[in-house]
């Protein structure tokens, strides 16, 4: 699939084949469903020659909408800025330290190196550079740049990477309390850096647990419940365990750590239960914990999109009566930070669009 092109207009103008133009003044401004869609390659090379053509280099804006960090329920504006640097585009983050400027920024980058890690593997960047700037108070200002390719790549796709980089490395000083990625959340929770979520929102892709499930029948289903709910969202999911839960403003948030004996958390006995409980077979569970020293450890099991042609799962079994009964199913979905269960009319409802579609009719 050809994706939209860029082409230079004029020195105040891109356009965007077939979705709009872009402003340009001292920067370039675009947004999420104007630019967003374009070829990130195009972008590069259309920068490129208006570099050459007009003789002086520009940044890109561009505004995507994401969740508010205080309140699930709105949309707020997030301008991410990006450049364009050789073959590749760059995104900037910064970290606001308490410290007094200037500081040795030896003690510090190891530190956002190790966080960016997983980051980078994952989406093929590299960082480009880390420096420091005193902030108006006198404090210390870190930032650093990452750059990515941008084949294959949209400009939002560019743009959500640069996003959660930045997301995670303000999440590193506490100075924000949202990752909204669940892939950085399950990244900070392997390299022990479980504070990091604290704070954060539950939601439709995160949930907290204190301690790991226990064995009883009732914690096997509660675990079964979770697990398919998460996987019928049909977007990546993460449960964090050792993680005391809280309220701010009446939502529950992922509160204290609270690291366990690790050996209450047996990874294979999870995956048994939930291959013999949970239909259909959930594909790329990651269930694992992080050692924090003493034999205690944070845990979690991170669900990734699931196939939507597979969607809704299903959990064998009801308790009823304090009982188990194996030959009951339930239906869970998750609904924001909460998990509720399909009505008869919704599995009646499946049933009668499986049956039309096997019989081809609309």
């Amino acid at each position: 699939m050809l994706l939209p092109q860029v082409e230079v207009v004029d020195g105040n103008t891109l356009r965007v084949e077939g979705l709009g133009d872009c402003l340009v003044d001292d920067w370039i401004m675009g947004s999420e469903d104007v630019l967003g869609p374009a070829s990130a390659t195009s972008l590069r090379n259309a920068v490129r020659r208006y570099v050459e053509e007009f003789g002086y280099e520009t940044s890109i804006f561009l505004t995507i909408e994401q969740p508010h960090r205080g309140n699930k329920d709105l949309i707020q504006p997030i301008y991410v800025e990006m450049r364009v640097s050789g073959d590749r585009i760059c995104v900037t983050a910064t970290d606001h330290l308490h410290d007094d400027y200037p500081i040795d920024l030896n003690d510090h980058e190891p530190r956002y190196r190790e966080l960016l890690r997983p980051l980078l593997e994952r989406h093929g960047g590299r960082i480009e550079k880390i420096w420091t700037s005193e902030s108006p108070d006198g404090s210390t200002v870190i930032a650093m740049s990452i750059s990515l390719s941008t084949r294959r790549r949209t400009v939002v796709e560019i743009a959500s990477i640069g996003s959660e980089f930045d997301l995670l490395v303000g999440a590193a000083s506490h100075s924000i309390q949202s990752i909204f990625a669940p892939r950085s959340a399950l990244d900070v929770l392997k390299m022990g850096y479980g504070h990091l979520i604290e704070g954060q929102a539950e939601s439709e892709w995160l949930e907290s647990k204190e301690m790991p499930y226990v064995k009883s029948d009732g914690g096997k289903m509660e675990l079964a419940k979770d697990v398919a709910s998460f996987a019928s969202t049909g977007q990546d999911a993460l449960i964090a365990i050792g993680f005391k839960r809280s309220k701010r403003d009446g939502q529950d948030i992922v509160g204290t750590s609270r690291p366990f004996p690790e050996e209450r958390m047996n990874k294979e006995s999870i995956r048994g239960l939930l291959s013999s409980s949970v239909f259909p077979r959930l594909e790329g569970l990651d269930i694992g914990t992080s050692s924090v020293g003493d034999g205690k450890a944070l845990g979690w099991i991170f669900v990734p999109a699931q196939n939507k042609s597979l969607l809704p799962f299903l959990v064998r079994g009801r308790k009823i009566s304090n009982k188990v009964k194996d030959n009951f199913f339930s239906i869970p979905h998750r609904d924001g930070e909460h998990t509720n269960y399909s009505d008869p009319e919704a599995v009646h409802a499946y049933i009668a669009a499986g049956r039309r579609y096997l019989r081809d009719e609309p």
